[in-house]
């Protein structure tokens, strides 16, 4: 087999520019083949319900079974957590609780964190994630079901919502109504009743118990919506709407 001398690559390449062109191209092959990164990370974006963080490393980051192997992430959270390697790998980032709405949490890799083999990491650095706005877990009465024309609504939460934000998003339409039909909060002394009775275990600051502004007419379509901009009291608002579906008791 007849080698590849120096000379013949330059020819193939244009002369001593082919040369350096052609060394600079395996350079940058070795040093991507030795590149490490981060190759997965979870949870990112919005994600209803996090109580655990993992990150995947192309490369041995640790040696595997040292109990002082240093945290890769500096973690921006305001909810409390410890972290552990699974393996030489993987990283994982137990939160002491499932994170509640609201909760914004950034991972950033630490300056100059090399793995095992002594490479620095490339790609990617910074990891984001939240839990949204407070979504809705369960409405009473039962979606789906007969309603009466002035029908209080439970609605329980994942975390609690500030009054101003549901207000403003949350409001009824009504079948032949053409319009858009605000919400109002029960009174002190019903929503303590019902909550006796229908949510006896359930937070209070976690449950939303309202009524349509309007009387609905019988054996008519109705809806609440629990829409985008409902917020926590850090500012985290949802991001998509949650719709109910009822129909008014027919006339006695």
């Amino acid at each position: 087999m007849k080698k590849l001398s120096l000379a013949s690559v330059s020819k193939l390449h244009g002369g001593a520019a082919g040369v350096g062109a052609f060394v600079l191209l395996a350079l940058a092959g070795a040093s991507n083949a030795l590149a490490a990164s981060v190759v997965k990370f979870s949870p990112q974006g919005e994600v209803a319900q996090v109580r655990q963080v993992r990150a995947t490393f192309s490369e041995s980051a640790v040696a595997f079974g040292d109990p002082k192997a240093a945290a890769p992430f500096d973690v921006k959270c305001s909810e409390a957590g410890s972290s552990r390697w699974a393996d030489d790998k993987n990283w994982i980032f137990d939160f002491n609780r499932d994170l509640p709405p609201g909760t914004q949490c950034s991972f950033t890799l630490k300056p100059g964190f090399k793995t095992v083999g002594g490479n620095l990491l490339s790609g990617k650095a910074a990891f984001q994630f939240s839990t949204g706005g407070p979504a809705v877990l369960r409405v009473q009465p039962y979606e789906g079901g007969s309603i009466e024309e002035e029908q209080a609504f439970i609605l329980t939460q994942n975390g609690p919502a500030t009054e101003a934000s549901i207000r403003q998003h949350l409001y009824c339409e009504i079948e032949g109504v053409h319009e858009r039909v605000p919400v109002k909060f029960v009174e002190k002394d019903a929503r303590a009743a019902l909550l006796k009775h229908f949510a006896p275990n359930e937070d209070g600051a976690r449950v939303t118990i309202v009524q349509c502004q309007q009387r609905f007419p019988n054996e008519a379509a109705v809806k609440l919506v629990w829409d985008k901009g409902i917020a926590t009291a850090s500012g985290l608002a949802t991001s998509k709407p949650q719709t109910f579906s009822f129909n008014t008791r027919k006339a006695f």
